[in-house]
């Protein structure tokens, strides 16, 4: 569960970060 959490954030992340430069 712990694993799934942190992979669903980090990607979570990411598709943010891309949002910020694409932005």
């Amino acid at each position: 569960v712990f694993f799934g959490k942190m992979a669903r954030a980090s990607r979570g992340a990411f598709i943010w970060v891309i949002t910020l430069l694409c932005g």
